[in-house]
Parts: C-alpha cells; structure tokens; sequence
C-alpha cells in the first residue's frame, strides 16, 4: 500500500464497493476500472461531505490527467464507467467481512503499475489503468470498441500525458498565476449559434451523459410514429403531446441513443439532434428586431446543416416568445415558413393542456405540426422503468435496492399521488427513498475518521413508505398498511379507545372500527375514502364524538378532524362555498372551505353534521368524491337523519356510496351515569393539573346530577350542561377568588355534596 498514490487506493476501494454491490466474490478489473474512472464523483461526495482528512487536491490533480487522456480520444470517464457497469452480471456472494480481495489477476495489475511507475516510487491511477489496458479483457475492450477506441492507443495517450507533465518544469511566475482560470482558445464551429444556445443530444449519447433508457412496448410505438413523421419530405415536425411526467423527453433521448448507434441508417443517418434552449434565445435581446435576427440566423444556419433536427422542450413556449408590445412578430410565425418548406425539421414536446391553450389557438402553426399522444405507462411498464434505472440510482446513491422496494415504490405512487403521472412520480418517490436510506450514513461518514465505501446501504419497503407518509403528509400506518398489513397499526387499539369514551355504543363502534381496520390494510378500493359512514340515531349519544376521537386517536392532529355545519348549504349556490367559486367568479384561485382544509391535510375525518338540512344538490358534488376519492378523507360522517327517513331523504346514489348505516341507539339512565363518570374524571384529572387541587364527588351528588342532567331528546348534551351548572360554574368563582390556590397550598379538596337544594361545591 506504501507504494501507491492516494487517489490510486482511493480507486481501490472504490473497486471493492463495486465488486461488493454486485455480490462479485473477488475484486476484478472491471470492478478496478469502475474505480479509476470515478475519481471525479468521489471529489464530488468529497465537496459536499467536507471530508478534510483527504487530500482532495491531490485526488483531483490524478483525476484531470485520466480526463485529459480519455478527452484527447473523444471519451469520458462516466461513458466507461456506464458502459462496464452495463455489461457486469450480478452475482450470488455474500460478504460477511467488511473487506473485499482482490483475484490473482488483479494483484497484477497492481504489480504490473509498480513496474510502469519505475523510478517515481508511487504508482498512480494512470499507472493502474495502463497495466489494465495491456489485458483489457472482453468487457472493457468491448467498451472501448464502441467509442472507436483501442486499448494501445488510450494506453499510450496515459503514459504520454504522464510524460507531458514530467516535462513541463513549474516557473515561479506559474505557480503564482495558477489560481487564476485558464482562458481556452475559441473553437471554430460550423454551427456558432446551435453551439451557443443548444446542447448537442446526440453527441451526449455518444459519451454516455444521458440517463439510462428502458424499452417498452409503448416507448417503441412511439418511437416508431416520430420517425415517420421526421420522414416525410413536408409537415415533418412532430410534437410529443403528454402529461408532465410520461417520458415526453425520454423519448427523443431515445431518438438520440439510436442516432448515436447507427440505428435507422436509411433516416437517421448522420443526423444531429440538437435542444434548443428558448429561453436564451431570449435572453439579452434588449431592442426591437435583435430576437427576430437572432432567430433568423439560427433558422438560416440550420437550413445550411439539414442533418440537423431541432428539439424545442417546452414547445408552448414557441407562440408569443420574442414578441414585442404590439407587434404580430413571434418565434412561431418566423419559423412557419421554413417548417412549411421542410427546411427546418423541428420535434416539440408540451402537455395537453398547453398544447390547447398555444398551439391548437394557430391553426398555421398547428397544421406544419403533427401531433403524437404519450401515453402514462401502466405499472407493469413503470416496474420495468425503475428496474432499468435501478442500476443508476445504487450507482449514484451508493445503495442497494430490493425488488420489493421497486414494487412498493410503483404501488404506493399510484395509491397516495394521484395528482402526477408515471412514470415520473414513482422515480421520483425511488429517488426520495434512496435519498432518505443514504443520508444517514453521509452524515456518519463526515463525522469519521477514514472514508468507508464498502458499506452499502439497502433501500427497502419501509423507506419507500416513510418517504410517502412524508411527502404526501399521511399517517405512517396508513402508507405503511399496503406493504405488510396491520400487524404494528395503531388502528388495532381504536375501538377500546373508543369504547372508554364513547358509553352505550358498543355495536355502533364495532362496526367502524372493522371498516377501518380493512382500509388501513389495504385490502379495500383504494381509488376510494377509507370509510364513508351513514350514523343515524337521536341528539346526544355520541355520534360527532365518535368522529372527532378518531380523528385525535388516529393522527393526534386537531386539524385532521374537518366538521362542516350542511345547515349553511340549505341553497343551491351554497355548493361553491365548499368546493371554491367557478373560474371567473372572484375567489376562484382560494378555494373552498372543503377543498382547501383537505389540500393541507389530505388525510382527515370530515363530519358532515346536520346533513338532512343541506340542499338535495349539494349532495349531487359529493357522489364523485364519494365514489372515487379524493385521497382525503380517513372518514366521511353524515349525521342527524332518522333511520325511517334516510330513503325518503337521500337519493339512491347517495345511499349506494355510503359504506355503511350505523344505528346509534339512545342512551338509558346507566349509560348516563357511566359518561358522567367519565366527564367527572376528565375534569378531576383537569383540576389536578392546572391548579394542584383535587376533586371529590360524593355518590349522592353523582346520582343526582345524572338524573337532574338526562333528557331523552337532548341526550348527553344537557348533562354537560348540568355538569357546568352546577360544578364548573362553582370551582370557576372559587379560581376567581383565589380560593383554588389557597386550597392548594394547604392540600384541601374541593368536595361536591348533595343538598336539599341541589349541589354544594365546598
């Protein structure tokens, strides 16, 4: 080890986290040039990790002279590190150690690196990726092959950038000025404005720096439809048409990947596919006529190169872009000419609903275009995504990711994200999770003393889950419950919760709490709320109190419990109260009392008291939230319809979205006693708390409040008015008066009797 660079036992280790990611039993050369060509990726973890105790200096100082040499052949590290990794099957070892060897032949290697560096007495990660370039073996010479690159030639670039270097002698003038950026020589081009304010696709794939691409049937297809229309002598200019995140730019990726391959020869021969950057176009343009030359330049210079096709992402942004103040001009009615000629061969890409609102607005701008739908990729299609994009992410993060994880990932994307599409929204939840498993251990890497690339990190389902709960703002157990069940679900504990609470509704209770207990699980129509709740029954005996403890139980939230008085929607027009005014009503863009409470915290109890006063059509706005979710609600809870009438009160369509018709029965003298056990203890408890006085309430007193307090037609309700009455009226005058600190200073009770009167609070 005495004998090799830094950087070099740097590319080491990294070769040993490679070889133990894919579950390889030895370190091989592949695994070794993986290492060599990520010094640069390392300096990056370096700079944000502010690991100090490595010479960063140093290990980029080697990395530039590898670049430098791969450059001089037109090649980059990350498209040989790619192109290894692509070719590399996993294997089956299992490493209990924490330290991975080396074979035979790579020890060699590092023997053989030691001869090259002769006299220099440290060998170097040119060294070591010269001795591998004397036996490359088949995957690395196939890498090399296909960037038109022999192993001699690179071999001879490395050892002759090593002997440039040698031969420079450093000048005191040098090093002082070295700090300074060095200024390169402008480059003649063929096309100065496409260099300028485009970035080249093609030339992209032809190094590696695109994002890995999976195949599917779907991407064929469309695939296929934007090659005949590009071979069309006229109206040969396709716009991908899709959702925000279908793959619109993935597939001229794509178009790219088979440009670079020499696929297509017939129509994509030498083609260069450019993106061109609106904005830029734009930016600078300070006077009237400057964006329109700007513009025509370009178009001339692209007329002049006819292998070159144009891409413009955002293509929406084409109609009115460089407009001035009252004039017709735009970038859209300067190009439609030379579209219409086929001049100029342009691939757009938008979403449906600004491809409506810009483009469908021209028709002579729409009709030198044709259409091509993307369409969202099904799961199956999303699952074969991230296990093709699987290799890049355990790349970039430094994980391991399961199967499992995978699917999970597809799944709870589509449950809890229905506002996005895929397959973005499930790459994006993969990226979060991979980010969320690696953190951790970044933050533990700062903080020690040598740098550990061996450990790899798993991401597995529960990361996947945690990251939904977090960014959709959902309980953990309820993203969790479509993974593995209820087993740890604090659902299991709701109905005892309930049923000390909640007296003479044990039936009732049951039932909820089954319903819940299916949801939670995931077994019940996910497009749907996870309850929806009909409570029937007589004023006062628990039904709004049954709705706001699940609410506190099951997300310790006030804000999760949403109650609506449906007494204030007795209008028609009441409706937009709820649901937000119609575009151009003022208070379109605030939305309404429901819709904005759901918007912050989407998974909520919402109560919907009183609902046989509200108008008949306001019903009519809850069938398709009822039906098909809004991924809202934990509980949907209508109140305050007699059995006997819900069927002469409620249309069908509103009963047959209803989960169940719970019966809350009416409370007898015993279950009165029982709340007001449970409401004198609640208050002792509150007594005790704030102002360190007990409260004793003797058996007499507690009889009579509780028949004083029970009215069949006003259930509980008028006992909590007895109880404040009688006892919470009392002890407030005794707080007043500084009676209740007196009290606690010298430990007195308060007690409540029974009088001839009623009750005495002393």
């Amino acid at each position: 080890m005495a004998q090799l660079t830094k950087a070099a036992r740097m590319a080491w280790e990294i070769g040993a986290a490679e070889a133990a990611r894919a579950r390889h039993p030895f370190i091989e050369r592949e695994h070794l040039v993986i290492g060599l060509c990520s010094l640069r990726k390392v300096l990056q973890y370096l700079n944000y990790t502010h690991v100090e105790s490595l010479p960063v200096d140093i290990l980029r100082e080697e990395g530039d002279r590898i670049e430098r040499a791969l450059a001089s052949l037109g090649i980059t590290p990350e498209a040989i590190r790619r192109g290894v990794r692509s070719r590399l099957r996993p294997g089956n070892a299992v490493h209990t150690e924490r330290v991975v060897h080396r074979s035979d032949e790579c020890k060699r290697y590092f023997r053989r690196a030691r001869e090259l560096a002769g006299e220099q007495g440290e060998a170097g990660v040119r060294h070591l990726l010269a001795a591998v370039l004397e036996d490359p073996g088949p995957v690395v010479s196939a890498v090399l092959a296909g960037a038109r690159v022999s192993p001699e030639q690179l071999r001879r670039e490395l050892l002759g950038e090593e002997r440039r270097v040698e031969e420079q002698e450093p000048s005191p003038v040098r090093e002082e000025s070295s700090a300074l950026p060095a200024v390169e020589e402008p480059l003649s081009s063929e096309t100065p404005l496409l260099d300028r304010y485009g970035r080249d696709i093609t030339k992209a794939a032809r190094e590696g720096r695109l994002l890995p691409f999976v195949d599917s049937e779907r991407t064929r297809n469309t695939l296929r439809q934007l090659i005949k229309v590009l071979m069309m002598p006229t109206k040969n200019n396709p716009v991908l048409v899709g959702e925000a995140g279908v793959g619109k730019t993935a597939v001229v990726e794509a178009l790219a990947e088979r440009i670079a391959l020499g696929r297509d020869r017939r129509i994509l021969a030498g083609r260069r596919l450019v993106e061109l950057s609106m904005a830029e176009m734009v930016a600078g343009t300070k006077y009237r006529g400057e964006f329109e030359e700007r513009l025509t330049r370009l178009i001339e210079e692209v007329r002049s190169h006819p292998e070159v096709l144009l891409f413009i992402d955002e293509f929406h942004t084409v109609a009115g872009a460089g407009r001035a103040e009252g004039a017709p001009m735009d970038a859209g009615n300067i190009m439609k000419p030379a579209l219409a000629r086929g001049e100029l061969r342009c691939i757009g890409a938008t979403t449906i609903t600004e491809y409506r609102r810009s483009i469908e607005k021209d028709p002579a701008l729409e009709r030198r275009f044709q259409a091509i739908q993307v369409a969202e990729p099904g799961r199956e299609e999303t699952l074969e995504i991230l296990q093709g994009v699987r290799a890049h992410r355990e790349s970039h993060f430094g994980v391991t990711i399961t199967d499992e994880a995978l699917s999970a990932t597809v799944d709870l994307a589509v449950r809890f994200d229905p506002t996005h599409f895929l397959p973005d929204k499930a790459i994006d939840l993969l990226d979060r999770a991979c980010a969320e498993c690696r953190v951790p251990l970044l933050s533990m890497a700062a903080n020690s003393d040598r740098y550990d690339p061996v450990g790899v990190a798993v991401v597995t389902p529960e990361y996947v889950a945690r990251v939904v709960a977090e960014k959709m703002g959902i309980p953990m157990e309820v993203a969790r419950g479509g993974l593995g069940g209820i087993t740890e679900s604090r659902v299991r504990g709701l109905e005892g919760h309930l049923n000390r609470y909640i007296v003479g509704q044990e039936e009732a209770i049951s039932r909820v709490c089954r319903r819940l207990v299916v949801s939670h699980a995931g077994l019940g129509d996910r497009r749907r709320p996870m309850g929806v709740f009909l409570f029937l029954g007589p004023s006062g005996v628990g039904k709004t109190e049954v709705a706001r403890r699940i609410a506190s139980y099951l997300f310790a939230n006030e804000r999760a419990f949403i109650r609506l008085d449906m007494a204030e929607y007795q209008e028609e027009v009441s409706v937009s109260r709820l649901i937000g005014a119609a575009p151009g009503y003022v208070g379109y863009e605030e939305g309404g009392q429901l819709v904005a409470r759901l918007r912050t915290t989407p998974y909520s109890v919402v109560l919907l008291d009183e609902v046989e006063k509200a108008s008949p059509r306001v019903f009519d706005l809850f069938l398709q939230l009822l039906e098909m979710g809004f991924q809202a609600g934990e509980a949907a809870v209508a109140e305050g319809a007699a059995l006997a009438e819900v069927r002469r009160r409620f249309r069908p369509e509103f009963l047959n979205r209803v989960d169940e018709q719970i019966v809350f029965r009416a409370l007898t003298p015993d279950d009165v006693r029982k709340v007001l056990a449970v409401r004198l203890a609640e208050m002792a408890e509150s007594l005790l708390a704030d102002h360190g006085v007990a409260l004793e309430v003797d058996g007499d007193a507690a009889d009579w409040l509780a028949e004083e307090g029970y009215q069949p037609e006003y259930g509980v309700r008028e006992l909590a008015r007895a109880v404040d009455r009688w006892i919470r009226a009392p002890i407030g005058a005794m707080s007043a008066e500084g009676e209740l600190a007196r009290r606690a200073a010298s430990g007195t009770p308060v007690r409540v009797r029974k009088t001839a009167e009623g009750l005495r609070v002393e």
